[in-house]
């Protein structure tokens, strides 16, 4: 079968580059969970997967370019790529995407020839999603595969705290209308299933995946306790509980620190907190490299998302299994994303008061040190061997290396 996946990466040969020219942060986030899933079909299949890319650009004037042309490159030796050109104006840009994203789909089927094509894509990218659907018309044998890593709808709710604008609804019920389109589906949690109508339709459950060719992160070098969060600093994702946890802990316990990383709408709360209390470091919105440096600092890392709201059954958090991947003690809540088999590597907090996330800060942040060292490595091992590309990828291949078996017969 001939993998054809229709990506939203950078080509880190340019990234800088166009973090240069942007005018706003270029988020990482959604690069890293498709560059492992290119890493991964590649080695699950033995062969470059070909990527018909459309590069994340914010649109003008926060990326003061309007015309992007087409343009060839290889993501690995042996691979035939292509960025998709497109105009970067609002609205242009989607159905520009959407025609250049197909002529690319066209080129690469008819480049396989008889071979059986499975085209992938990652969310429901508005131009992705029409490319896909107009190619399906045009291909009536090609198959499709969604991996989906939330509800449109759902986690528009919990982002903007209730605040939803015409334009955010309009974009999010888009989303929707395309999820029946595809053949097949990978899903960041279990209860997406529930949302989804997989009635004669095969899928599977990839909560992220952890690209295991990263080194370990290097000793820590403070003798301060440094607990560690990065990621959006919003009232939904548990940082006021957080924040008020931490200074009432550092009164009693100036030995203490809070570092944190990412951006959103409690930014300005926590630069003002942060001239207040000592203990807090505020370091705004940095690259992985430097959320790397700073990890390698921490004595533990936090995630203070608490399974309150409706969305937290339909996610998983990316930041869980790149927190365990790393080797330090990891501290959260169980939350109804996180399947069973975590349950051994992270340190759950007892309920959702602010004493009991303080008495469990207090508690592993106690330690001796050997002792934290050996639940970060415990939790670093399952994730390196468990859940690397080609391990989560194959989890892909072999439902469909079944459903051909199945067509077969």
């Amino acid at each position: 079968m001939k993998y054809i996946f229709c990506s939203s990466v950078f080509n880190m040969a340019d990234y800088q580059h166009l973090c240069e020219k942007s005018k706003v942060p270029l988020s990482l986030a959604d690069h890293n969970l498709n560059r492992n899933l290119i890493l991964g079909l590649d080695e699950a299949t033995g062969t470059p997967v070909t990527l018909v890319n459309n590069t994340p650009i914010p649109n003008y004037p926060n990326y003061p370019k309007v015309i992007f042309k087409r343009q060839a490159w290889q993501h690995t030796d042996g691979s035939h790529d292509i960025n998709c050109g497109f105009i970067n104006l609002p609205v242009i840009k989607h159905l520009s995407r959407a025609i250049t994203t197909y002529q690319g789909i066209k080129k690469a089927v008819k480049a396989a020839g008889d071979e059986p094509v499975l085209l992938l894509t990652y969310d429901l990218h508005l131009g992705a999603c029409l490319a896909i659907r107009r190619a399906k018309r045009a291909f009536p044998n090609l198959r499709t595969f969604l991996f989906m890593p939330d509800v449109p709808n759902v986690v528009l709710q919990a982002s903007t705290g209730g605040n939803i604008t015409r334009s955010a609804k309009l974009r999010a019920a888009f989303k929707m209308k395309f999820i029946s389109q595809f053949d097949s589906y990978g899903f960041i949690a279990k209860a997406l299933a529930d949302v989804v109508d997989t009635s004669h339709k095969p899928y599977t459950v990839i909560e992220g995946i952890y690209n295991n060719h990263q080194p370990p992160l290097d000793a820590s070098t403070t003798d301060k306790k440094v607990i560690f969060y990065s990621g959006q600093l919003n009232p939904a994702y548990g940082m006021e509980n957080l924040l008020e946890a931490f200074v009432e802990l550092y009164k009693s316990h100036p030995d203490h620190e809070l570092w944190l990383c990412g951006s959103g709408r409690l930014s300005e709360k926590i630069r003002e907190l942060e001239k207040q209390c000592p203990g807090i470091r505020y370091y705004g919105y940095v690259d992985g490299t430097r959320v790397r440096q700073l990890q390698g600092e921490a004595t533990v890392l936090i995630n203070p998302r608490q399974n309150t709201d409706a969305f937290t059954k339909f996610s998983f958090p990316s930041k869980t299994m790149e927190y365990l991947a790393s080797g330090r003690p990891v501290i959260g809540y169980k939350l109804d994303g996180i399947p069973a088999e975590y349950d051994p590597y992270i340190q759950y907090v007892g309920d959702n008061s602010i004493q009991a996330l303080q008495d469990k800060l207090l508690e592993i942040c106690s330690l001796p040190e050997k002792e934290r060292n050996a639940m970060g490595e415990r939790a670093r091992a399952f994730i390196l061997e468990n859940k690397n590309p080609k391990a989560m990828c194959r989890r892909i291949t072999a439902l469909w290396e079944q459903t051909e078996r199945s067509d077969g017969q």
